[in-house]
């Protein structure tokens, strides 16, 4: 389940790049990244994660960047071969470049809950 939803997205979050046809399914994908990067044992037991506003804006930005990634990616062909068509594209560091950033996002958001602490306590 998805930690916000398109409602507090317009109306909290004040989005307007990301259409409510497309929010669901990127708003789901965000979570579970967000998920990932989130340490469990940094909440006391009970604490529902998806309750905190700072988590609701983090997945908010999430979705709005893998909306425009989705919208912008553009990936070109590195070599191409016509007999027996063989086309190769030129990957670089795209995943890596967009994973930066999506944990830059996590950082800005959840950088001072202490969701993201990895120290010991």
């Amino acid at each position: 389940m998805a930690y916000t939803d398109y409602n507090f997205y317009e109306n909290s979050y004040k989005g307007t790049v990301v259409p409510s046809s497309d929010f669901d399914e990127l708003s789901e994908r965000a979570t579970d990244y967000l998920r990932g990067r989130i340490l469990v044992q940094n909440l006391d037991d009970g604490v529902d994660i998806s309750t905190f506003d700072e988590v609701k804006r983090c997945i908010c930005r999430l979705v709005e960047l893998a909306y425009i990634d989705a919208k912008n990616l553009d990936i070109k062909v590195s070599s191409e071969t016509v007999g027996g068509y063989s086309r190769s594209f030129q990957n670089g560091d795209i995943s890596r470049d967009l994973e930066s950033r999506y944990d830059f996002a996590v950082r800005i958001y959840l950088g001072q809950t202490g969701f993201l602490f990895r120290g010991i306590q």
